[in-house]
């Protein structure tokens, strides 16, 4: 995709996390769909992110999907985020066939859509958080939904929002990884609340908790592990 979509960066021009995270959530269910013998619904169970060096700022982002595992109605399938041909991230997802967000019967979702590109300036804008006591609250928005027949917000949507929140709670910290378990569909017709907390605070390792919620249901959990050390690329070695 377009490394420079105003929607997908943040403010200084490089890539967004959150951006990631939902493109990596697209391919990797790609993986999926690419095992099965014919269309069939499914969901995300957790996705994982691990970031190699900031995201920087790059004219061509892409995801490749390496390898998928079929166990029985779950799917596990690893890839690669890469900026202009370079490694940038690593990550994975596991998926369950045959059913939809909210437990329900695989059904066909009538015809494909086309929405138009976001015109948002920068990822946080497409975020939308505001802050909301001690967390931030999301305003309901059908244009960002993944499963239309409840309608349910996209899973990398959903990841996008609980990383953004652990990272307002480091300011200087470097991202190193993120991981998110989905426990319910999180509606678009109705607000959603976030809140994160540090669990570990250290100069080289601070580990952070979110949750999202929706009235009194929990929809989703995630972890996040940050170092205030010096930002360094990740350096790749392979044993092929």
């Amino acid at each position: 995709m377009d490394g420079q979509l105003p929607a997908a960066c943040e403010a200084d021009g490089r890539f967004s996390r959150g951006a990631a995270l939902i493109l990596a959530d697209q391919a990797l269910a790609a993986g999926v769909f690419a095992t099965l013998p014919a269309p069939m619904a499914m969901m995300t169970l957790d996705l994982r992110l691990d970031w190699h060096g900031e995201l920087p700022v790059a004219a061509d982002i892409g995801f490749a999907t390496l390898r998928a595992v079929g166990e029985g109605a779950h799917c596990h399938v690893q890839g690669e985020l890469l900026a202009d041909g370079v490694v940038v991230a690593t990550g994975s997802g596991r998926f369950l066939i045959g059913a939809l967000p909210g437990g329900r019967v695989a059904e066909r979702q009538a015809s494909p859509v086309a929405l138009p590109v976001s015109g948002a300036a920068r990822f946080d804008d497409l975020l939308a958080m505001q802050a909301d006591g001690d967390g931030w609250r999301i305003d309901s928005d059908l244009a960002l939904v993944g499963a239309r027949a409840l309608p349910a917000y996209h899973g990398g949507f959903v990841a996008a929002a609980l990383e953004s929140a652990c990272a307002r709670l480091a300011p200087g910290h470097r991202a190193v990884d993120f991981d998110v378990r989905y426990l319910r569909p999180a509606r678009a017709d109705l607000p959603m609340r976030l809140v994160a907390r540090p669990v570990r605070a250290g100069k080289l390792a601070s580990v952070f908790d979110a949750e999202a919620w929706q009235g009194d249901v929990l929809v989703a959990v995630a972890r996040a592990l940050f170092s205030g050390a010096a930002s360094q690329q990740g350096v790749m070695h392979r044993f092929d």
